[in-house]
C-alpha cells in the first residue's frame, strides 16, 4: 500500500535526534524523586545567609548504532521495465519501509517496557464484558495526577495505544459519554478522531499504533503480528 508509512508512529513517539559524532558524552542532571517539590525557601534574618543548595549532573555516554538494508537492482532490469516504472525508485521506497518498520518495532519495545516504566492496572479491565463500566479517561487522569505528584510537567502529554485497544475504547459507554460532552455527535461517535480522544483525555495528542509485521523466522510461513501490544496504554 502506498500509504504504509501513514500507519507508523515511531518517529512521532521517539523523534529522530541528530548528533554531531557517532559516540560521545552529554551531561544529565541527577534528580531524586520529589527533589523539585521540596520547599527550601525560608525567611532570612538580617545579615544571615539564604538557604543554599547545589545541583549535580553526570556525564552520560551514547553510542549510535547503524541500521540498514540493501535492495539490489540490476541495470538490465531497470532498463527493461523503465517503460512501466522506475525500478530503482521503487527499490529505494521498499528499503525505506523496512527501515521504518524496524524502527517502529524498536520504539514499541522501549515504550511498552514495564521494567522501565512502572505499569499501573486500570481501575476496570478493558474487556468486552466491561464495555459499559471501564473508564479510560479516568485512568488517564489518574496517571496525569501521578505525574503531577512527582513534579513532572503535564503540559504536552501524549497517550499511546494499539489500534485494537482504541477500537474497544471507542465502543465503551463511558468514553462515548465523554465524547458527547466534547461535542461529538452520536452519528460519528464510533469514528471519533484521535484529536477528539485527546480532548477527552486532556492531553496534547493520541497516537495509535496500527502497524503489523511478520513475526515468523526466516524461511517459515508468514505469521502476522501487531507491532504495538494490546496489554498496555502509555
Amino acid at each position: 500500500a502506498k500509504d504504509f508509512e501513514a500507519g507508523l508512529i515511531g518517529t512521532s513517539v521517539m523523534p529522530i535526534l541528530d548528533v554531531p559524532v557517532r559516540a560521545g558524552q552529554y551531561p544529565s542532571f541527577v534528580l531524586k524523586e520529589g527533589q523539585l517539590l521540596k520547599s527550601d525557601v525560608k525567611n532570612r534574618a538580617a545579615y544571615s545567609a539564604y538557604p543554599r543548595g547545589t545541583r549535580a549532573f553526570n556525564q552520560d555516554t551514547y553510542t549510535a548504532l547503524e541500521y540498514g538494508y540493501e535492495e539490489a537492482v540490476d541495470d538490465t532490469v531497470t532498463l527493461d521495465i523503465a517503460r512501466f516504472f522506475d525500478a530503482e525508485v521503487i527499490a529505494a521506497k521498499l528499503a525505506k519501509r523496512k527501515l521504518l518498520l524496524a524502527h517502529e518495532l524498536r520504539v514499541a519495545a522501549k515504550i511498552f517496557d514495564n521494567t522501565v516504566f512502572t505499569a499501573t492496572n486500570s481501575a476496570t479491565a478493558y474487556t468486552t464484558a466491561n464495555i459499559a463500566t471501564f473508564d479510560v479517561a479516568a485512568d488517564v487522569q489518574d496517571a496525569i495526577d501521578r505525574l503531577l505528584a512527582k513534579g513532572e510537567s503535564v503540559t504536552n502529554l501524549s497517550v499511546i495505544m494499539s489500534a485494537s485497544v482504541f477500537t474497544r475504547i471507542r465502543a465503551s459507554t463511558k468514553f462515548q459519554n465523554r465524547l458527547r460532552g466534547a461535542g461529538i455527535s452520536s452519528d460519528t461517535i464510533l469514528n471519533a478522531s484521535t484529536a477528539a480522544a485527546a480532548e477527552v483525555f486532556g492531553v496534547s495528542q493520541v497516537l495509535i499504533g496500527r502497524a503489523s509485521y511478520d513475526s515468523a523466522p526466516e524461511g517459515v510461513a508468514f505469521s502476522s503480528a501487531n507491532v504495538w501490544s494490546n496489554a498496555l496504554v502509555w
